[in-house]
Protein backbone atom coordinates (compact mmCIF):
# COMPACT_ATOMS: atom_id res chain seq x y z
CA UNK A 1 0.00 0.00 0.00
CA UNK A 2 1.30 3.44 -0.93
CA UNK A 3 -0.48 6.55 0.28
CA UNK A 4 -3.74 4.63 0.66
CA UNK A 5 -6.85 6.48 1.77
CA UNK A 6 -10.47 5.39 2.10
CA UNK A 7 -13.50 7.60 2.55
CA UNK A 8 -17.20 6.80 2.82
CA UNK A 9 -20.19 8.95 2.02
CA UNK A 10 -22.59 9.69 4.84
CA UNK A 11 -26.02 11.17 4.24
CA UNK A 12 -27.55 12.49 0.97
CA UNK A 13 -29.51 9.27 0.45
CA UNK A 14 -33.19 10.10 0.75
CA UNK A 15 -36.60 9.16 -0.56
CA UNK A 16 -38.05 10.38 -3.86
CA UNK A 17 -40.61 12.39 -1.89
CA UNK A 18 -37.88 14.22 0.07
CA UNK A 19 -36.06 15.00 -3.15
CA UNK A 20 -39.27 16.31 -4.76
CA UNK A 21 -39.82 18.75 -1.88
CA UNK A 22 -36.17 19.76 -1.77
CA UNK A 23 -35.46 18.33 1.68
CA UNK A 24 -32.33 16.37 0.84
CA UNK A 25 -29.16 17.07 2.77
CA UNK A 26 -25.73 17.51 1.30
CA UNK A 27 -23.48 14.45 1.45
CA UNK A 28 -20.75 14.30 4.06
CA UNK A 29 -17.55 12.36 3.52
CA UNK A 30 -15.83 10.50 6.35
CA UNK A 31 -12.14 9.63 6.04
CA UNK A 32 -11.53 6.18 7.56
CA UNK A 33 -7.97 5.71 6.28
CA UNK A 34 -5.53 8.30 5.04
CA UNK A 35 -1.93 8.18 3.79
CA UNK A 36 -1.26 4.55 4.77
CA UNK A 37 2.03 3.01 3.62
CA UNK A 38 2.40 -0.71 4.35
CA UNK A 39 4.31 -3.58 2.77
CA UNK A 40 3.81 -7.26 3.69
CA UNK A 41 6.56 -9.61 2.50
CA UNK A 42 6.34 -13.39 2.01
CA UNK A 43 6.40 -15.14 5.38
CA UNK A 44 5.58 -11.94 7.32
CA UNK A 45 2.97 -11.98 10.07
CA UNK A 46 1.88 -8.37 10.50
CA UNK A 47 -0.37 -7.68 13.48
CA UNK A 48 -2.75 -4.71 13.36
CA UNK A 49 -3.87 -3.11 16.64
CA UNK A 50 -5.90 -0.06 17.63
CA UNK A 51 -9.22 0.87 19.17
CA UNK A 52 -12.56 0.14 17.52
CA UNK A 53 -13.32 2.61 14.75
CA UNK A 54 -9.64 3.30 14.14
CA UNK A 55 -9.63 1.76 10.66
CA UNK A 56 -8.31 -1.79 11.21
CA UNK A 57 -11.15 -3.61 9.46
CA UNK A 58 -11.19 -1.13 6.59
CA UNK A 59 -7.44 -1.64 6.16
CA UNK A 60 -7.95 -5.39 5.78
CA UNK A 61 -10.90 -4.97 3.42
CA UNK A 62 -8.81 -2.70 1.18
CA UNK A 63 -5.93 -5.18 1.33
CA UNK A 64 -8.30 -7.99 0.31
CA UNK A 65 -9.76 -6.01 -2.59
CA UNK A 66 -13.25 -6.14 -1.12
CA UNK A 67 -13.39 -2.36 -1.34
CA UNK A 68 -11.35 -0.01 -3.49
CA UNK A 69 -9.03 2.60 -2.05
CA UNK A 70 -10.20 6.19 -2.49
CA UNK A 71 -6.59 7.35 -2.84
CA UNK A 72 -3.17 5.79 -3.29
CA UNK A 73 -2.21 2.43 -4.74
CA UNK A 74 -2.66 -1.19 -3.62
CA UNK A 75 -0.63 -3.90 -5.35
CA UNK A 76 -0.95 -7.62 -4.65
CA UNK A 77 1.33 -10.38 -5.89
CA UNK A 78 -0.34 -13.32 -4.15
CA UNK A 79 -3.48 -15.39 -3.96
CA UNK A 80 -5.52 -13.89 -1.14
CA UNK A 81 -7.82 -15.53 1.37
CA UNK A 82 -9.76 -13.46 3.85
CA UNK A 83 -11.48 -14.29 7.12
CA UNK A 84 -12.95 -10.88 7.79
CA UNK A 85 -16.43 -11.47 9.18
CA UNK A 86 -17.37 -14.77 10.76
CA UNK A 87 -20.75 -16.07 9.60
CA UNK A 88 -21.41 -12.98 7.47
CA UNK A 89 -22.53 -15.25 4.63
CA UNK A 90 -24.31 -17.85 6.77
CA UNK A 91 -27.87 -18.97 6.13
CA UNK A 92 -29.67 -20.45 9.13
CA UNK A 93 -31.82 -22.84 7.07
CA UNK A 94 -29.05 -24.30 4.92
CA UNK A 95 -27.02 -27.22 6.19
CA UNK A 96 -23.64 -26.71 7.84
CA UNK A 97 -22.03 -28.34 4.79
CA UNK A 98 -23.67 -25.88 2.39
CA UNK A 99 -22.63 -22.96 4.56
CA UNK A 100 -19.08 -24.31 4.74
CA UNK A 101 -18.86 -24.49 0.95
CA UNK A 102 -20.15 -20.92 0.63
CA UNK A 103 -17.66 -19.66 3.22
CA UNK A 104 -14.77 -21.46 1.49
CA UNK A 105 -15.73 -19.93 -1.87
CA UNK A 106 -15.80 -16.46 -0.29
CA UNK A 107 -12.40 -17.22 1.26
CA UNK A 108 -10.91 -17.81 -2.19
CA UNK A 109 -11.69 -21.34 -3.46
CA UNK A 110 -13.70 -22.28 -6.54
CA UNK A 111 -17.01 -24.09 -5.87
CA UNK A 112 -15.45 -27.37 -7.07
CA UNK A 113 -12.42 -26.94 -4.78
CA UNK A 114 -14.65 -26.02 -1.86
CA UNK A 115 -16.79 -29.15 -2.25
CA UNK A 116 -13.67 -31.32 -2.62
CA UNK A 117 -12.28 -29.98 0.67
CA UNK A 118 -15.51 -30.30 2.63
CA UNK A 119 -14.11 -33.31 4.49
CA UNK A 120 -11.03 -31.31 5.52
CA UNK A 121 -13.26 -28.48 6.74
CA UNK A 122 -15.37 -30.83 8.86
CA UNK A 123 -12.25 -32.50 10.29
CA UNK A 124 -10.63 -29.17 11.19
CA UNK A 125 -13.87 -27.95 12.81
CA UNK A 126 -14.15 -31.29 14.69
CA UNK A 127 -17.67 -31.98 13.33
CA UNK A 128 -18.87 -35.38 12.07
CA UNK A 129 -20.82 -36.06 8.85
CA UNK A 130 -24.20 -36.26 10.58
CA UNK A 131 -23.65 -32.89 12.25
CA UNK A 132 -22.59 -31.32 8.95
CA UNK A 133 -25.96 -32.30 7.44
CA UNK A 134 -27.88 -30.48 10.19
CA UNK A 135 -29.38 -26.99 9.59
CA UNK A 136 -27.02 -24.23 10.62
CA UNK A 137 -29.64 -22.78 12.99
CA UNK A 138 -29.20 -25.79 15.27
CA UNK A 139 -25.50 -24.98 15.86
CA UNK A 140 -24.19 -23.31 18.98
CA UNK A 141 -22.19 -20.09 18.58
CA UNK A 142 -18.96 -22.00 19.25
CA UNK A 143 -19.70 -24.59 16.54
CA UNK A 144 -20.49 -21.83 14.04
CA UNK A 145 -17.23 -20.06 14.77
CA UNK A 146 -15.22 -23.26 14.42
CA UNK A 147 -16.81 -24.03 11.06
CA UNK A 148 -16.21 -20.52 9.70
CA UNK A 149 -12.53 -20.57 10.66
CA UNK A 150 -12.11 -24.10 9.29
CA UNK A 151 -13.53 -23.05 5.92
CA UNK A 152 -10.87 -20.37 5.58
CA UNK A 153 -8.14 -22.57 7.07
CA UNK A 154 -8.17 -25.07 4.17
CA UNK A 155 -7.69 -22.51 1.38
CA UNK A 156 -3.85 -22.59 1.59
CA UNK A 157 -3.42 -18.97 0.45
CA UNK A 158 -0.25 -16.99 -0.19
CA UNK A 159 -1.70 -14.10 1.81
CA UNK A 160 -4.16 -14.67 4.66
CA UNK A 161 -6.18 -11.77 6.07
CA UNK A 162 -7.72 -12.32 9.51
CA UNK A 163 -9.92 -9.80 11.32
CA UNK A 164 -10.67 -10.31 15.03
CA UNK A 165 -11.38 -14.03 14.78
CA UNK A 166 -8.38 -15.79 16.34
CA UNK A 167 -10.09 -16.10 19.71
CA UNK A 168 -12.81 -18.50 18.50
CA UNK A 169 -14.05 -21.58 20.31
CA UNK A 170 -12.51 -23.04 23.43
CA UNK A 171 -8.85 -22.86 24.45
CA UNK A 172 -7.93 -26.09 22.63
CA UNK A 173 -9.43 -24.87 19.35
CA UNK A 174 -7.75 -21.46 19.70
CA UNK A 175 -4.43 -23.29 20.04
CA UNK A 176 -5.29 -25.28 16.92
CA UNK A 177 -5.97 -22.08 14.97
CA UNK A 178 -2.72 -20.47 16.11
CA UNK A 179 -0.70 -23.58 15.28
CA UNK A 180 -2.31 -23.69 11.81
CA UNK A 181 -1.30 -20.09 11.11
CA UNK A 182 2.24 -20.85 12.29
CA UNK A 183 2.35 -23.80 9.91
CA UNK A 184 1.15 -21.62 7.00
CA UNK A 185 3.89 -19.07 7.66
CA UNK A 186 6.54 -21.80 7.68
CA UNK A 187 5.34 -22.65 4.17
CA UNK A 188 5.84 -19.03 3.08
CA UNK A 189 2.30 -17.70 3.58
CA UNK A 190 2.01 -14.05 4.65
CA UNK A 191 -0.55 -13.05 7.28
CA UNK A 192 -2.15 -9.69 8.03
CA UNK A 193 -4.12 -10.07 11.26
CA UNK A 194 -6.11 -7.57 13.32
CA UNK A 195 -6.70 -8.59 16.92
CA UNK A 196 -7.36 -7.25 20.40
CA UNK A 197 -5.84 -10.37 21.99
CA UNK A 198 -2.30 -9.09 22.37
CA UNK A 199 -0.89 -12.40 23.60
CA UNK A 200 -1.76 -13.95 20.25
CA UNK A 201 0.13 -11.20 18.43
CA UNK A 202 3.12 -11.55 20.74
CA UNK A 203 3.27 -15.19 19.69
CA UNK A 204 2.61 -14.85 15.97
CA UNK A 205 3.66 -11.42 14.72
CA UNK A 206 6.97 -10.52 13.13
CA UNK A 207 5.86 -6.87 13.00
CA UNK A 208 2.99 -4.87 14.55
CA UNK A 209 1.17 -1.86 13.09
CA UNK A 210 -0.74 0.45 15.42
CA UNK A 211 -3.62 2.18 13.58
CA UNK A 212 -4.88 5.36 15.22
CA UNK A 213 -7.56 7.61 13.70
CA UNK A 214 -7.11 6.06 10.29
CA UNK A 215 -3.36 6.37 9.95
CA UNK A 216 -0.31 4.36 11.03
CA UNK A 217 0.69 5.75 14.41
CA UNK A 218 3.48 3.30 15.22
CA UNK A 219 5.04 0.29 13.48
CA UNK A 220 7.91 -2.00 14.42
CA UNK A 221 9.03 -4.81 16.71
CA UNK A 222 6.00 -6.61 18.24
CA UNK A 223 7.26 -6.48 21.82
CA UNK A 224 8.03 -2.75 21.74
CA UNK A 225 4.84 -1.68 19.93
CA UNK A 226 2.54 -3.88 22.04
CA UNK A 227 4.19 -2.71 25.28
CA UNK A 228 3.72 0.91 24.22
CA UNK A 229 0.10 0.22 23.29
CA UNK A 230 -0.59 -1.44 26.67
CA UNK A 231 1.01 1.46 28.54
CA UNK A 232 -1.16 3.90 26.62
CA UNK A 233 -4.27 2.00 27.76
CA UNK A 234 -3.02 1.90 31.35
CA UNK A 235 -2.31 5.62 31.42
CA UNK A 236 -5.60 6.60 29.80
CA UNK A 237 -7.86 6.95 32.86
CA UNK A 238 -5.47 8.98 35.03
CA UNK A 239 -4.06 8.54 38.52
CA UNK A 240 -4.95 5.54 40.76
CA UNK A 241 -7.37 5.95 43.66
CA UNK A 242 -7.32 4.17 47.03
CA UNK A 243 -10.06 1.66 47.82
CA UNK A 244 -11.77 1.89 51.19
CA UNK A 245 -10.94 -1.72 52.07
CA UNK A 246 -7.33 -1.50 50.89
CA UNK A 247 -5.69 -1.59 47.50
CA UNK A 248 -6.20 0.65 44.50
CA UNK A 249 -8.47 1.19 41.54
CA UNK A 250 -8.07 2.91 38.19
CA UNK A 251 -10.49 3.58 35.36
CA UNK A 252 -13.16 5.93 34.05
CA UNK A 253 -15.89 4.26 36.16
CA UNK A 254 -18.11 3.34 33.21
CA UNK A 255 -18.57 -0.24 34.43
CA UNK A 256 -17.71 -0.13 38.12
CA UNK A 257 -16.79 -3.21 40.15
CA UNK A 258 -18.82 -3.09 43.36
CA UNK A 259 -17.63 -6.31 45.02
CA UNK A 260 -15.08 -9.02 44.27
CA UNK A 261 -15.11 -12.32 46.21
CA UNK A 262 -13.44 -15.72 46.10
CA UNK A 263 -15.75 -18.73 46.45
CA UNK A 264 -15.10 -22.42 47.05
CA UNK A 265 -16.74 -25.23 45.08
CA UNK A 266 -19.88 -24.90 47.27
CA UNK A 267 -20.26 -21.18 46.58
CA UNK A 268 -19.07 -20.16 50.05
CA UNK A 269 -16.87 -17.06 50.30
CA UNK A 270 -13.31 -17.97 51.28
CA UNK A 271 -9.94 -16.28 51.80
CA UNK A 272 -7.92 -19.49 51.45
CA UNK A 273 -8.09 -22.65 49.37
CA UNK A 274 -6.13 -25.89 49.33
CA UNK A 275 -3.81 -26.41 46.38
CA UNK A 276 -5.64 -28.41 43.70
CA UNK A 277 -9.11 -27.39 44.86
CA UNK A 278 -11.61 -25.46 42.76
CA UNK A 279 -12.04 -21.74 43.30
CA UNK A 280 -14.24 -19.10 41.68
CA UNK A 281 -13.77 -15.34 41.49
CA UNK A 282 -17.06 -13.42 41.33
CA UNK A 283 -17.05 -9.85 40.01
CA UNK A 284 -20.19 -7.83 40.75
CA UNK A 285 -20.59 -4.64 38.73
CA UNK A 286 -22.78 -1.61 38.08
CA UNK A 287 -23.01 0.07 34.70
CA UNK A 288 -22.70 3.87 34.62
CA UNK A 289 -22.44 4.41 30.87
CA UNK A 290 -24.24 3.41 27.67
CA UNK A 291 -21.93 0.51 26.84
CA UNK A 292 -23.71 -2.69 25.85
CA UNK A 293 -20.69 -4.98 26.26
CA UNK A 294 -17.45 -5.18 28.21
CA UNK A 295 -14.46 -7.44 28.77
CA UNK A 296 -13.57 -8.70 32.24
CA UNK A 297 -10.25 -10.00 33.51
CA UNK A 298 -8.82 -11.78 36.55
CA UNK A 299 -5.11 -12.17 37.35
CA UNK A 300 -3.32 -13.89 40.23
CA UNK A 301 0.18 -12.84 41.23
CA UNK A 302 2.28 -13.72 44.24
CA UNK A 303 2.29 -11.09 46.99
CA UNK A 304 5.42 -8.99 46.54
CA UNK A 305 5.67 -9.66 42.78
CA UNK A 306 4.38 -7.81 39.71
CA UNK A 307 4.38 -10.97 37.56
CA UNK A 308 0.91 -12.45 36.94
CA UNK A 309 1.10 -16.24 37.16
CA UNK A 310 -2.51 -16.56 36.00
CA UNK A 311 -3.99 -13.89 33.70
CA UNK A 312 -7.38 -14.67 32.12
CA UNK A 313 -9.92 -12.53 30.26
CA UNK A 314 -13.41 -13.22 28.93
CA UNK A 315 -12.31 -12.50 25.35
CA UNK A 316 -8.96 -14.26 25.49
CA UNK A 317 -10.57 -17.40 26.94
CA UNK A 318 -13.05 -17.61 24.07
CA UNK A 319 -16.12 -16.53 26.04
CA UNK A 320 -16.21 -13.23 24.15
CA UNK A 321 -17.54 -9.90 25.33
CA UNK A 322 -19.97 -9.88 28.24
CA UNK A 323 -23.42 -8.45 27.56
CA UNK A 324 -24.02 -5.90 30.30
CA UNK A 325 -27.02 -5.27 32.51
CA UNK A 326 -27.39 -2.21 34.74
CA UNK A 327 -26.25 -4.50 37.56
CA UNK A 328 -24.79 -7.94 37.17
CA UNK A 329 -22.00 -10.35 37.96
CA UNK A 330 -19.34 -12.28 36.05
CA UNK A 331 -17.72 -15.38 37.56
CA UNK A 332 -14.45 -17.06 36.63
CA UNK A 333 -14.21 -20.67 37.82
CA UNK A 334 -10.89 -22.50 38.03
CA UNK A 335 -11.58 -26.21 38.32
CA UNK A 336 -8.14 -26.72 39.90
CA UNK A 337 -5.91 -24.10 41.45
CA UNK A 338 -2.52 -25.75 41.16
CA UNK A 339 -0.36 -22.91 42.47
CA UNK A 340 2.50 -23.23 44.91
CA UNK A 341 1.26 -22.67 48.50
CA UNK A 342 1.64 -18.94 49.23
CA UNK A 343 -0.31 -15.68 49.38
CA UNK A 344 -1.59 -14.22 46.07
CA UNK A 345 -3.18 -10.96 45.03
CA UNK A 346 -6.35 -11.35 42.97
CA UNK A 347 -6.39 -8.42 40.53
CA UNK A 348 -9.62 -7.78 38.61
CA UNK A 349 -10.88 -5.39 35.98
CA UNK A 350 -13.57 -4.36 33.51
CA UNK A 351 -12.58 -2.94 30.13
CA UNK A 352 -14.03 -1.64 26.88
CA UNK A 353 -14.43 -4.16 24.08
CA UNK A 354 -11.35 -2.77 22.29
CA UNK A 355 -9.31 -2.85 25.53
CA UNK A 356 -8.43 0.84 25.11
CA UNK A 357 -10.47 2.10 28.08
CA UNK A 358 -10.16 0.46 31.52
CA UNK A 359 -13.53 1.00 33.13
CA UNK A 360 -12.42 -0.17 36.59
CA UNK A 361 -9.22 -2.04 37.45
CA UNK A 362 -8.51 -3.19 41.04
CA UNK A 363 -5.13 -4.34 42.38
CA UNK A 364 -3.69 -5.14 45.83
CA UNK A 365 -7.29 -5.28 47.06
CA UNK A 366 -8.14 -8.99 47.47
CA UNK A 367 -5.76 -11.65 48.75
CA UNK A 368 -6.09 -15.43 48.47
CA UNK A 369 -4.01 -17.90 50.44
CA UNK A 370 -3.17 -21.21 48.75
CA UNK A 371 -2.60 -23.95 51.35
CA UNK A 372 -0.62 -27.16 51.04
CA UNK A 373 2.80 -28.74 51.31
CA UNK A 374 5.81 -26.72 50.11
CA UNK A 375 6.42 -27.11 46.38
CA UNK A 376 9.41 -26.64 44.10
CA UNK A 377 7.84 -24.36 41.51
CA UNK A 378 5.16 -21.65 41.13
CA UNK A 379 2.69 -23.91 39.29
CA UNK A 380 1.95 -27.55 40.15
CA UNK A 381 -0.20 -28.98 37.33
CA UNK A 382 -1.92 -32.36 37.71
CA UNK A 383 0.77 -34.98 37.15
CA UNK A 384 2.06 -38.42 38.13
CA UNK A 385 5.39 -40.20 38.19
CA UNK A 386 6.18 -43.68 36.92
CA UNK A 387 9.29 -45.80 36.52
CA UNK A 388 10.21 -48.81 34.40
Amino acid sequence: MEGVGKRYRRGARSSLRARFFGRTQAAQWVDVLHDVDLTVHPGDVVGVIGRNGGGKSTLLRVAAGLTEASAGQVRRHATVSGLLALNASASAELSAADNAVTAAVLAGLSPRQARARLGQIAEFAELDDATMREPFRTFSDGMRLRLAFAAAAVTEPELLLVDEVLAVGDFAFQEKCLAHIENLTRQGCSVLVASHVLDHLRRLATRVVWIRSGTIYHVGDPGKVLDTYERSMDEYPGAPQSLSGGGFRKGDGGVRLTQVTCLDRNGVEVSSVARGDAVSVRLEYERHNAEGHANFGVALRRVGSDLAIIDLTTEGSGAGWTTLADRGAVTLTLDRLDLEPDAYWVDTGSYSTDWVVPFDYHWDALQLQVLGRPASGPVQPPHRWSSS
